[in-house]
């Protein structure tokens, strides 16, 4: 039988329970206020002016190489600002629920570092990179006493007080989230390109470009006796902040979390060859989030484990360039899918609300026109130039099934059709390189 609570217990668990709704409560108020509030910060507007600012270029470059383009600069925007919206919630709350304060993270050394790393590749201005290496730094000196004794008094001093699990912890937060926003939205608006491959031939594919601002709410830690005593505080349970703190200096006056309204800035590049984009995002959001994941498991035992500091420091960059490499392997040693067909003429896009909408997929070939053989372009037009406008398409659709269409077309503009053919020799493409 099991065993009965008493009278003083069930009030004991009546009053904790209240604890703890009234502190969940207090908390959510606090936060989603300052969560809010974010709009407020100028740097969110700056952001989204630099993100506004991507897809016209993106618009752009596809207007020169297609004659129109098929990104939609505000819709690309406004749901970059949804999605951003959502992550970001998201990833304050784990932030919160870690205590991840950004007091202890190096930031100062952080961002000089990562434009440094710039100069020598695109993909190292990545928090991965620049906060790895601070992160490893730090815990390189925190192993060798004698060598960090001589920062003191220097403007590397606070190498010494970085809180290595906690900027870990946000490296890996970070990611994860960037991890979701490519699953679910970096697929979107694919842009066709043309590549030269490394072999030398010429292929179409797929530059996959998203860009997300991010609103947050971050810690700051203080000294409790450094702050007037003006505002309401509100207890946190013992257990909190999970990762703990670094500079313990600050315990003896008791320690005070501030809440405040801050914006990052993700995004996602990447290109699409060997794969559809819905693949190719699937498959880096995975092996994105099992990085991510691994990187938070080796922050956490790294509070409760010092030795394991050393090793997850490590991991940050290492792991990340390791994800990015086998990412570049599968695509780049994998078929490529919009090579020249051997048979017809194959589709790399489609301009919606055109013709070559209606009938028209990415993927397929187009065989004939008016049961006259094509194979490559120069041939397909002069085929719609000789039957217009009594035009049949007979295309081979990716399911191996053969269609049959007679589209309206407006005009003997090569641009009316609104297809994105595969062409064996385009004017313009991009070498491919990895």
């Amino acid at each position: 039988m099991g065993k009965r609570l008493s009278g003083y217990e069930y009030d004991r668990i009546e009053w904790l329970g209240g604890f703890v709704l009234e502190l969940f409560l207090s908390v959510g108020e606090l936060f989603l206020k300052t969560f809010f509030s974010v709009p407020l910060n100028i740097l969110f507007w700056i952001i989204l002016l630099v993100i506004y600012f991507q897809y016209r270029r993106l618009a752009a470059t596809e207007k020169k190489l297609f004659g129109r383009s098929r990104t939609e600069v505000f819709r690309q925007v406004f749901n970059s600002v949804i999605y951003g919206a959502v992550a970001g919630f998201v990833a304050s709350t784990l932030l919160l629920f870690l205590g991840v304060s950004l007091t202890d993270l190096g930031i100062l050394y952080i961002l000089p570092l990562a434009f440094l790393l710039l100069l020598f590749k695109m993909r190292f201005l990545c928090f991965a990179y620049a906060g790895g290496l601070v992160a490893l730094l730090s815990s390189l000196l925190n192993l060798f006493p004698v060598v960090g004794s001589l920062l003191e008094n220097t403007f590397l001093e606070g190498l010494l007080y970085i809180h290595v699990p906690g900027l870990l912890s946000l490296i890996a937060v970070l990611h994860l989230i960037e991890s979701v926003l490519i699953r679910f939205s970096g697929h979107l608006n694919p842009s066709p390109v043309y590549l030269k491959t490394p072999e030398g031939q010429i292929v179409g594919g797929f530059s996959l470009q998203v860009f997300w601002p991010l609103p947050l709410v971050g810690l700051i830690l203080a000294a409790a006796l450094q702050l007037p005593a003006t505002g309401e505080t509100l207890a946190m349970p013992d257990w909190w902040p999970l990762l703990g703190i670094a500079d313990f200096r600050l315990a003896e006056e008791g320690l005070v979390f501030i809440m405040l309204p801050l914006v990052a800035w993700l995004g996602y590049g990447d290109i699409a060859v060997s794969s559809s984009p819905r693949e190719k995002t699937r498959f880096s959001s995975r092996i994105l989030a099992i990085y991510s994941l691994t990187l938070m498991g080796l922050a956490l035992l790294a509070t409760h484990f010092s030795w394991l500091i050393f090793p997850a420091a490590l991991f940050s960059p290492l792991g990340h360039e390791l994800l990015i490499r086998q990412g570049n392997r599968r695509e780049f040693n994998g078929k490529y899918l919009f090579a020249p067909a051997e048979k017809g003429v194959k589709v790399l896009a489609v301009f919606p609300g055109t013709p070559a909408a209606t009938f028209l997929e990415s993927g397929d070939i187009i065989l004939s026109i008016t049961e006259k053989e094509v194979n490559d372009i120069p041939s397909l037009w002069a085929a719609i130039y000789d039957y217009y406008p009594f035009v049949h398409f007979e295309v081979l659709k990716t399911d191996g099934r053969i269609v049959k269409k007679n589209p309206s077309l407006p005009s003997l503009n090569q641009n009316s059709l609104g297809a994105i053919l595969v062409p064996e020799n385009p004017s313009s493409y991009a070498e491919l390189k990895y």
